[in-house]
């Protein structure tokens, strides 16, 4: 049984959504993860084919009995988002988690 993290690469070098996701999915890797890397990138007309054939890319390692660590979001859509999460149902025996880091302004 493997556990998997997903992180950010592509973005800007001091992007924050991006550093933090690197910093938790290293953590990971230290504690023997494998690394889902999720590369950003716009194309929001982009065929399900296409999109799905990434998603079996990112997750070409995956067995029944692992566990995947979505960190969410992306960044590249909240379509492209759970367009993932629900690829990741096709995969039998595979738990799922989800981080998700929301930061929510208050005006006081």
């Amino acid at each position: 049984m493997t556990i998997h993290i997903t992180t950010l690469n592509g973005m800007a070098l001091y992007n924050d959504a991006q550093n933090n996701q690197q910093i938790v999915a290293n953590y990971g890797k230290q504690l023997g993860m494998n690394k889902f890397c999720i590369f950003t990138y716009n194309w929001p007309d982009e065929p399900v084919d296409a999109r799905n054939t990434r998603f079996d890319g990112i997750m070409a390692s995956l067995n029944a009995g692992d566990t995947v660590i979505l960190q969410s979001p992306s960044w590249i859509s909240m379509d492209w988002d759970q367009a993932f999460i629900d690829h990741l149902f096709i995969y039998q025996a595979i738990q799922k988690i989800i981080f998700a880091d929301c930061k929510i302004k208050l005006n006081t």
